[in-house]
């Protein structure tokens, strides 16, 4: 084992994100290196890796794991040996790597958000939503609504709900937040973080209008008798049936709708101006402004299908994105309208974790002190 990699073996244990056979080859490698002082370039001989062996097993034993675990535990010493013992490693102070100005900086192990949103009723009654709700709940007029488990909400259509009169109902993510909802006539509408849609809890006239704050992903019913309206603050989109995205966040340059499928037209709520999209291209509206381009489709759906896709993303773009689903605040030391990323980040990561994978480009530098980034170059 080299230095580096037992530097960085040593980090994840002062951290506390070393697993628990990460920790047991640790002590045991710290143990062997202190009793037999191999030399520098020296390479472990077969009775060596015994020992080794016989040290990483009475870790082990210490305590006890199910059968499949230590199964994968041994897989994984195992590896580990068999490289440590080809490449050779090199013997130096344990005590020095664990001073702690040698040891990686730490950064909050902030846990990534999730499904979850807030339902308000049209009586004004609120409905918390999370991952685990599984549950009917009957609201005014006869509808039945279905929380489903892993973040869905589901509008059931009954007999009594579709003669009635159609309330409103809406969903609001917030930050950290994300949520599914499918409307009554089968639409199915993925929610952002810091994001609502307000929406009639029955389509009984001759459009079906909702309306959109932040970002959502729409795979709208075929309908040709009503045509499906997305408002938001300066924007009209409208639809027969089609799949497509729309950023709307207030903080962004401008509103971006993006088509994955179908086609839609793309204009101001006084329908001023009109514009119709083709697959593969984006409306950028900004004032009364649009501008229509082709784009990478991925990019701009990737948020829910549970990851980050940065496309030579300017700095400020992306971190705005990891705010709103990490709830933190980014603060920047400098001037940084020269960096953009590239590639991509699993939402499920730690925050932690996504900012190692940022800083590894070396542009940068990240402190965490709560919940407030700090970025430096």
């Amino acid at each position: 084992m080299k230095e580096s990699e037992f530097l960085m073996l040593a980090g994840k244990v002062s951290d506390g994100s070393a697993s628990y056979a990460e920790l047991s080859l640790y002590n045991a490698y710290l143990n062997f290196l202190q009793k037999n002082a191999v030399g520098k370039g020296a390479e472990l001989r077969e009775e060596e890796v015994s020992v080794l062996w016989a040290r990483i097993n009475a870790a082990t034993e210490e305590r006890p794991k199910p059968k499949s675990f230590r199964l994968f535990y041994k897989i994984a010493v195992a590896a580990t040996i068999l490289i440590i013992s080809g490449l050779g490693f090199y013997f130096f102070n344990p005590n020095y790597i664990l001073r702690p100005k040698e040891a990686p900086e730490q950064v909050s192990d902030i846990q990534p958000g999730g499904n979850k949103a807030m339902l308000t009723l049209a009586d004004g009654h609120q409905v918390a939503l999370t991952e685990s709700s599984n549950r009917i709940i009957t609201a005014g007029n006869g509808v039945k609504i279905h929380l489903n488990n892993g973040g869905e909400l589901v509008y059931l259509p009954t007999e009594e709900n579709n003669k009635g009169r159609s309330d409103y109902n809406k969903i609001e993510t917030g930050i950290g937040g994300q949520y599914q909802v499918i409307l009554p006539d089968g639409t199915k509408v993925w929610l952002n973080s810091s994001s609502s849609l307000r929406y009639p809890t029955v389509f009984n006239t001759a459009e079906r209008i909702v309306e959109l704050k932040g970002e959502g992903y729409f795979e709208v019913t075929k309908d040709k008798t009503k045509p499906f309206k997305v408002m938001t603050e300066t924007q009209q989109v409208e639809v027969l049936g089609t799949k497509f995205n729309i950023n709307a966040y207030p903080e962004e340059s401008g509103i971006r709708t993006t088509l994955l499928q179908g086609s839609v037209n793309v204009g101001m709520p006084d329908k001023t101006a009109a514009y119709t999209l083709k697959p593969g291209e984006q409306a950028v509206q900004t004032g009364q402004q649009f501008k229509i381009v082709a784009v990478d489709t991925e990019e701009f759906i990737s948020w829910k299908d549970g990851y980050f896709l940065f496309n030579d993303e300017p700095i400020h773009t992306a971190m705005r994105k990891l705010a709103r689903w990490y709830d933190v605040q980014v603060v920047y030391e400098g001037d940084f309208k020269d960096i953009h990323f590239g590639g991509s980040v699993s939402k499920s990561n730690s925050l932690q974790k996504t900012l190692k994978v940022l800083q590894s480009t070396n542009k940068l530098k990240f402190k965490v002190e709560g919940r407030r980034i700090k970025i430096m170059r």
